[in-house]
């Protein structure tokens, strides 16, 4: 039963949209404080007995249209469900106040929390918006009244009054605090964030250096091909500089020779095991012909797109030199029997 009660009065969640979900629970707060407004204020008014039953009524009808717009909520009309709660407070509070015959009533202070909560809804523009419809709306009756346009006021203090200001002081302050206690959610996500950042840009740093410092050269591109990240051992490797080959295409800054393999041959076998490994001619800015023993790999994202590929490229000339040295040893005892 308890936790019936707590997931009714919970704002539903949007698990890909956390703004959303946001607004989702600052909207259900204000509706959930707009019923419970209605309904004290609506039992102050019958205690008190001098409020026209027609003020009664409309406050009890604003409770369930509420109810309402917490549907709409829920299935996901955030939008629609705020602006419909704005404007109803707003013509019910005025509906009130002119059945009232005054603005020197409770009623009137109804429209300071309808500024709050347009401020909790829409931001600086819903501050703007209701403040100045409740400037606009309080103008007119003032001239209304003047007029005698509104009804004689029964300006009888009773019940009425005390509950309805002990009210309206409780959830002036309940939604101040309310504005307050999100402010500190999203401070303190920002500082989480930042926390974060700070150590992935520390991770990023660190690993840069590493790659700085390995002796190969790594080479990553985007999938088409052109040149994201150019370590220092690539500079030394090529002769280029980072900053004179990012952004271009691999294929034009690395001559290439697969030899036994062609190009077409080794992207294909790359795209369809995501490694590929091989010895390879590669050349020098200069034009020096290097052996490199090369593995390029894939990098991919949770949904298995291909987002980038990085090679790693070791100079083997000199052990090829060595192999080749070893090989013509293994041959002179045949070609020279002296």
């Amino acid at each position: 039963m308890v936790a019936q009660i707590k997931e009714w009065f919970a704002a539903p969640v949007f698990p890909d949209d956390a703004h959303k979900t946001r607004r989702a629970e600052l909207l259900n707060a204000g509706l959930i404080a707009a019923i419970a407004l209605t309904l004290i204020i609506s039992a102050g008014n019958i205690l008190g007995g001098i409020v026209p039953p027609i003020v009664t009524g409309l406050n009890l009808a604003l409770a369930i249209l509420c109810f309402f717009l917490r549907h709409s909520m829920r299935r996901g009309q955030i939008e629609a469900a705020s602006v419909g709660l704005i404007v109803l407070g707003f013509g019910i509070v005025t509906a009130n106040v002119a059945n009232l015959g005054t603005i020197r009533t409770p009623t009137t202070t109804v429209y300071l929390l309808l500024v709050i909560l347009g401020g909790l809804l829409f931001d600086r523009p819903g501050v703007v918006v209701t403040t100045v419809f409740s400037s606009l709306i309080v103008l007119g009756m003032i001239f209304a009244e003047n007029a005698g346009f509104l009804p004689r006021p029964n300006l009888s203090v009773t019940m009425t009054q005390w509950i309805t200001y002990t009210t309206l002081f409780g959830f002036g302050g309940g939604l101040t605090l309310f504005g307050l206690e999100a402010t500190r959610h999203v401070l303190a996500r920002v500082d989480h964030e930042l926390a974060e950042r700070q150590r992935a840009e520390k991770t990023i740093r660190y690993q840069a250096d590493l790659i700085n410092q390995v002796s190969g050269a790594i080479i990553s591109t985007n999938p088409q091909y052109r040149i994201v990240s150019w370590n220092r051992g690539a500079e030394e490797m090529f002769g280029w500089r980072a900053d004179e080959v990012i952004g271009k295409s691999i294929a034009e800054v690395v001559k290439t020779d697969y030899r036994t393999i062609s190009r077409e041959q080794m992207i294909h076998d790359l795209l369809e095991r995501d490694v590929w490994q091989g010895e390879v001619i590669q050349y020098h800015k200069n034009g020096t012909p290097n052996h490199i023993l090369i593995t390029i790999s894939t990098m991919k994202d949770d949904t298995g797109k291909l987002i980038g590929i990085v090679s790693v490229n070791r100079d083997v000339t000199e052990r090829k030199k060595w192999e080749e040295a070893i090989r013509n040893l293994a041959r002179f005892p045949s070609e020279n029997p002296n």
